[in-house]
């Protein structure tokens, strides 16, 4: 029997729709798990950021969107912007203080460096070798939680993680 290889471009596709289409409260229930199960993610601090970076922008194209059809065009248009500039936008909508005030100082100026730290993971291959990445961690958690609580979104029972992540996740 002949394994053939995967249509690489085709699963991307997929997840791109899969990630463009679903709702932002989809967004932060993936968020959430993610987080609970760092085990399968290279890094914790990676997971962390793109966790609030992929609900900022889920939520600013949400706010933009007439319809199921201009997703994909306001896609485009946020696809390469970071998560700083996708939550400024996304308080800016909702008419609300900037970033500093509404997630406080240090906690935004510490989301701020793990969204670098992020990049040079990603893009530098490099291992972090401290603790200092838990103020981070902690830091890209709280954004994450308040973005939500700004939005309304809460996680269905079913999908919140287990008891024994619940104080890992605050």
């Amino acid at each position: 029997m002949v394994i053939s290889e995967p249509d690489y471009n085709e699963d991307l596709a997929n997840l791109r729709k899969v990630y463009v289409e679903g709702t932002p409260r989809k967004r932060y229930e993936i968020a959430v798990r993610c987080i609970a199960n760092p085990e399968q993610a290279r890094n914790l601090l990676v997971v962390c950021v793109s966790a609030v970076e992929g609900l900022a922008r889920s939520l600013i194209m949400r706010r933009y969107a007439m319809k199921k059809d201009d997703l994909w065009l306001l896609y485009l248009d946020h696809q390469w912007k970071g998560p700083e500039e996708l939550i400024e936008e996304y308080l800016v909508t909702r008419a609300l203080r900037p970033a500093p005030e509404t997630f406080g100082a240090d906690t935004w100026e510490h989301f701020r460096c793990a969204v670098e730290y992020r990049h040079l993971l990603t893009h530098e291959c490099i291992y972090l070798v401290n603790n200092r990445p838990q103020v981070l961690i902690e830091a890209c958690k709280s954004v994450l939680h308040k973005l939500a609580r700004i939005a309304g979104l809460k996680i269905r029972r079913h999908l919140a993680p287990a008891r024994q992540h619940v104080r890992f996740l605050r």
